[in-house]
């Protein structure tokens, strides 16, 4: 079951929420490799 790292629950069916949180996802990971990248 996929779930999501920001605790937003488990994804459901609809495809605005899928959206959503893979954007949140995205962000969060943008962030953290700029900061492993020191930039």
């Amino acid at each position: 079951v996929l779930q999501d790292q920001n605790n937003f629950g488990i994804l459901s069916g609809n495809p605005d929420i899928k959206k959503e949180l893979l954007a949140k996802q995205l962000e969060s990971f943008e962030m953290n490799y700029s900061a492993l990248l020191g930039t």
